[in-house]
């Protein structure tokens, strides 16, 4: 089972929301923008992922680039 780090500030932690689309924009890029498979691997259907990159902004060629895994800042 998953177990998350203990987290001291809740600002740390992302709104469901936020979660969701970072999870699915994840996936989209393990996958290579493959949309199929990325169903596959989050367990929704086509028009269910369809719906959601248009919500997140993240429908192929539109939305901002999103990095599949966090960035550190390096300053």
């Amino acid at each position: 089972m998953f177990a998350a780090p203990a987290v001291d500030d809740v600002s740390l932690i992302p709104t469901l929301e936020e979660a969701e689309r970072q999870l699915i924009a994840r996936a989209m890029a393990v996958t290579k923008g493959h949309k199929g498979r990325t169903c596959q691997i989050l367990g929704i259907s086509r028009p269910t992922l369809e719906r959601k990159l248009q919500k997140f902004g993240l429908a192929q060629g539109h939305g901002p680039q999103v990095h599949p895994y966090p960035v550190k800042d390096a300053s």
